[in-house]
Protein backbone atom coordinates (compact mmCIF):
# COMPACT_ATOMS: atom_id res chain seq x y z
CA UNK A 1 0.00 0.00 0.00
CA UNK A 2 1.35 3.37 -1.01
CA UNK A 3 1.85 5.96 1.72
CA UNK A 4 1.37 9.70 1.49
CA UNK A 5 4.64 11.58 1.18
CA UNK A 6 5.69 14.61 3.16
CA UNK A 7 4.78 17.73 1.17
CA UNK A 8 6.94 19.92 -1.00
CA UNK A 9 6.34 23.63 -0.34
CA UNK A 10 6.70 25.86 -3.39
CA UNK A 11 7.37 29.62 -3.20
CA UNK A 12 7.98 32.22 -5.91
CA UNK A 13 9.75 35.40 -4.82
CA UNK A 14 11.07 38.67 -6.18
CA UNK A 15 14.85 38.24 -6.04
CA UNK A 16 15.45 41.89 -5.18
CA UNK A 17 13.39 42.15 -1.98
CA UNK A 18 12.09 38.62 -1.31
CA UNK A 19 8.43 39.60 -1.59
CA UNK A 20 6.24 36.60 -2.35
CA UNK A 21 4.82 36.50 -5.87
CA UNK A 22 3.13 33.13 -5.33
CA UNK A 23 2.75 30.57 -2.57
CA UNK A 24 3.20 28.80 -0.36
CA UNK A 25 1.81 26.07 -2.63
CA UNK A 26 1.70 22.54 -1.24
CA UNK A 27 2.74 19.79 -3.67
CA UNK A 28 1.37 16.47 -2.52
CA UNK A 29 1.84 12.89 -3.62
CA UNK A 30 2.91 9.48 -2.48
CA UNK A 31 6.30 8.33 -1.28
CA UNK A 32 8.54 7.64 -4.27
CA UNK A 33 6.38 9.63 -6.66
CA UNK A 34 8.27 11.93 -9.00
CA UNK A 35 7.34 15.58 -9.33
CA UNK A 36 8.20 18.30 -11.81
CA UNK A 37 7.58 21.98 -11.15
CA UNK A 38 6.52 24.10 -14.10
CA UNK A 39 7.74 27.65 -13.67
CA UNK A 40 4.76 29.96 -13.09
CA UNK A 41 4.68 33.08 -15.26
CA UNK A 42 4.11 36.56 -13.84
CA UNK A 43 3.45 39.78 -15.71
CA UNK A 44 6.53 42.05 -15.80
CA UNK A 45 8.81 39.38 -14.28
CA UNK A 46 11.11 36.68 -15.61
CA UNK A 47 12.57 33.58 -13.96
CA UNK A 48 16.14 33.77 -12.63
CA UNK A 49 17.01 30.70 -10.57
CA UNK A 50 15.82 28.38 -7.81
CA UNK A 51 17.07 26.98 -4.52
CA UNK A 52 17.04 23.46 -5.93
CA UNK A 53 16.10 21.24 -8.85
CA UNK A 54 12.65 21.67 -10.43
CA UNK A 55 12.13 17.91 -10.49
CA UNK A 56 12.67 15.21 -7.92
CA UNK A 57 11.06 12.57 -5.77
CA UNK A 58 8.69 13.01 -2.85
CA UNK A 59 9.69 11.20 0.30
CA UNK A 60 9.39 10.96 4.08
CA UNK A 61 10.88 14.39 4.73
CA UNK A 62 9.31 17.71 3.96
CA UNK A 63 10.93 19.70 1.17
CA UNK A 64 10.93 23.35 0.19
CA UNK A 65 11.65 24.97 -3.17
CA UNK A 66 11.85 28.70 -3.91
CA UNK A 67 11.84 30.08 -7.45
CA UNK A 68 13.30 33.57 -7.86
CA UNK A 69 12.18 36.14 -10.40
CA UNK A 70 13.44 39.58 -11.41
CA UNK A 71 11.76 42.54 -13.13
CA UNK A 72 11.54 41.93 -16.87
CA UNK A 73 13.29 45.25 -17.53
CA UNK A 74 16.57 43.94 -16.09
CA UNK A 75 18.91 42.77 -18.85
CA UNK A 76 20.93 40.56 -16.50
CA UNK A 77 21.03 39.68 -12.81
CA UNK A 78 23.90 37.89 -11.06
CA UNK A 79 24.34 36.52 -7.56
CA UNK A 80 27.72 37.67 -6.24
CA UNK A 81 29.46 38.01 -2.90
CA UNK A 82 31.78 41.03 -2.74
CA UNK A 83 32.44 44.18 -0.75
CA UNK A 84 31.98 47.65 -2.17
CA UNK A 85 34.48 50.18 -0.85
CA UNK A 86 33.07 53.67 -1.35
CA UNK A 87 35.59 56.34 -2.35
CA UNK A 88 33.26 59.36 -2.32
CA UNK A 89 29.71 60.21 -1.27
CA UNK A 90 27.22 58.40 -3.49
CA UNK A 91 23.42 58.36 -3.80
CA UNK A 92 21.38 55.22 -3.12
CA UNK A 93 18.12 54.52 -4.96
CA UNK A 94 15.11 52.31 -4.26
CA UNK A 95 15.60 50.42 -7.54
CA UNK A 96 18.28 50.08 -10.26
CA UNK A 97 17.36 53.41 -11.81
CA UNK A 98 18.13 57.04 -11.08
CA UNK A 99 14.84 58.26 -12.55
CA UNK A 100 13.57 59.08 -9.05
CA UNK A 101 15.15 60.95 -6.16
CA UNK A 102 17.83 59.21 -4.10
CA UNK A 103 16.63 57.73 -0.81
CA UNK A 104 19.91 58.38 1.00
CA UNK A 105 23.58 59.26 0.60
CA UNK A 106 26.34 56.91 1.76
CA UNK A 107 29.66 58.37 2.91
CA UNK A 108 33.16 57.95 1.52
CA UNK A 109 35.11 55.26 3.39
CA UNK A 110 32.08 53.07 4.04
CA UNK A 111 32.04 49.39 3.06
CA UNK A 112 28.99 47.45 1.90
CA UNK A 113 28.41 43.76 1.32
CA UNK A 114 26.52 43.05 -1.90
CA UNK A 115 24.97 39.80 -3.08
CA UNK A 116 23.22 40.99 -6.24
CA UNK A 117 24.38 42.80 -9.36
CA UNK A 118 22.03 44.01 -12.09
CA UNK A 119 22.82 45.10 -15.62
CA UNK A 120 20.17 47.38 -17.09
CA UNK A 121 19.10 47.79 -20.70
CA UNK A 122 21.27 50.93 -20.72
CA UNK A 123 24.31 48.77 -19.82
CA UNK A 124 24.57 50.26 -16.32
CA UNK A 125 25.79 48.16 -13.40
CA UNK A 126 23.85 48.38 -10.13
CA UNK A 127 24.65 46.71 -6.80
CA UNK A 128 22.14 45.89 -4.08
CA UNK A 129 23.29 46.95 -0.59
CA UNK A 130 19.97 46.35 1.20
CA UNK A 131 16.31 45.64 0.57
CA UNK A 132 15.19 48.24 -1.97
CA UNK A 133 18.60 49.94 -1.75
CA UNK A 134 20.68 50.13 -4.93
CA UNK A 135 24.00 51.74 -5.78
CA UNK A 136 25.14 52.47 -9.32
CA UNK A 137 28.72 51.52 -10.17
CA UNK A 138 30.91 54.49 -10.93
CA UNK A 139 34.52 53.95 -11.95
CA UNK A 140 36.89 55.44 -9.39
CA UNK A 141 34.09 55.91 -6.87
CA UNK A 142 33.43 52.23 -6.10
CA UNK A 143 36.12 49.60 -5.56
CA UNK A 144 35.12 45.92 -5.61
CA UNK A 145 36.84 43.57 -3.15
CA UNK A 146 36.50 39.82 -2.88
CA UNK A 147 35.46 38.94 0.63
CA UNK A 148 35.13 35.18 1.09
CA UNK A 149 38.19 34.73 3.34
CA UNK A 150 37.35 37.77 5.46
CA UNK A 151 33.72 36.74 5.87
CA UNK A 152 34.63 33.15 6.71
CA UNK A 153 37.12 34.34 9.32
CA UNK A 154 34.67 36.84 10.83
CA UNK A 155 31.94 34.20 10.97
CA UNK A 156 34.26 31.67 12.63
CA UNK A 157 35.40 34.19 15.25
CA UNK A 158 31.83 35.32 15.89
CA UNK A 159 30.69 31.73 16.27
CA UNK A 160 33.48 30.98 18.75
CA UNK A 161 32.52 34.00 20.82
CA UNK A 162 28.81 33.13 20.74
CA UNK A 163 29.50 29.55 21.77
CA UNK A 164 31.75 30.73 24.57
CA UNK A 165 28.96 33.00 25.76
CA UNK A 166 26.47 30.10 25.39
CA UNK A 167 24.36 32.20 23.04
CA UNK A 168 23.96 29.68 20.23
CA UNK A 169 22.48 26.21 20.05
CA UNK A 170 21.97 25.68 16.31
CA UNK A 171 23.46 26.26 12.86
CA UNK A 172 21.70 27.20 9.61
CA UNK A 173 21.93 24.24 7.22
CA UNK A 174 20.59 25.62 3.95
CA UNK A 175 22.29 25.97 0.55
CA UNK A 176 25.90 27.12 -0.01
CA UNK A 177 26.18 30.92 -0.25
CA UNK A 178 22.40 31.31 0.02
CA UNK A 179 20.26 33.24 2.48
CA UNK A 180 17.51 31.55 4.48
CA UNK A 181 14.33 33.60 4.80
CA UNK A 182 12.98 34.21 8.29
CA UNK A 183 9.32 35.12 8.72
CA UNK A 184 7.27 37.07 11.25
CA UNK A 185 5.22 33.91 11.78
CA UNK A 186 5.09 30.41 10.23
CA UNK A 187 4.18 30.79 6.51
CA UNK A 188 4.27 34.55 7.11
CA UNK A 189 6.03 37.58 5.66
CA UNK A 190 9.81 37.57 5.35
CA UNK A 191 11.32 39.99 7.85
CA UNK A 192 14.95 38.84 7.97
CA UNK A 193 17.49 36.62 6.27
CA UNK A 194 20.37 34.63 7.68
CA UNK A 195 23.31 33.17 5.70
CA UNK A 196 23.89 29.45 5.41
CA UNK A 197 26.38 28.31 8.04
CA UNK A 198 25.53 31.00 10.59
CA UNK A 199 25.31 30.03 14.26
CA UNK A 200 22.01 31.06 15.86
CA UNK A 201 19.95 30.77 19.02
CA UNK A 202 16.69 28.83 18.78
CA UNK A 203 14.46 29.96 21.64
CA UNK A 204 11.19 28.27 20.59
CA UNK A 205 9.94 25.55 18.25
CA UNK A 206 6.77 23.61 17.50
CA UNK A 207 5.19 21.28 14.94
CA UNK A 208 2.09 22.51 13.11
CA UNK A 209 -0.94 20.60 11.81
CA UNK A 210 0.97 19.79 8.59
CA UNK A 211 3.71 18.18 10.70
CA UNK A 212 6.08 20.97 9.71
CA UNK A 213 8.57 21.88 12.42
CA UNK A 214 9.18 25.60 12.90
CA UNK A 215 12.08 27.11 14.83
CA UNK A 216 12.15 30.64 16.16
CA UNK A 217 15.55 32.28 15.77
CA UNK A 218 16.05 34.68 18.66
CA UNK A 219 15.48 38.32 17.69
CA UNK A 220 15.18 37.40 13.98
CA UNK A 221 12.09 35.35 13.10
CA UNK A 222 10.70 31.91 12.26
CA UNK A 223 12.50 29.36 10.07
CA UNK A 224 11.45 26.05 8.59
CA UNK A 225 13.03 23.47 10.90
CA UNK A 226 14.50 21.36 8.10
CA UNK A 227 17.08 24.12 7.59
CA UNK A 228 18.04 24.42 11.27
CA UNK A 229 20.46 21.88 12.74
CA UNK A 230 20.60 21.76 16.52
CA UNK A 231 24.07 21.53 18.04
CA UNK A 232 23.03 19.59 21.10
Amino acid sequence: MLKDAAPLWLYCRNISNNTILYGPKEVQGQIGERYRINQPNFDNYRFVDATGELSGVLGNHEQSLTLYYCPATWAQVQRILVYLEIQKELPVYSQPSDDKAAIKIIPAGSKWLTRLRVTTDQHEFWYQIGNDEWLQFESGAVVLKEHEDAIANQRYQAAEKKQADQQVNAIIDFLPEQLLDLADEPYGKTINQVPNGDYVMVDDHFQDENEVTWCHIKDLGWANGIYVRMLS
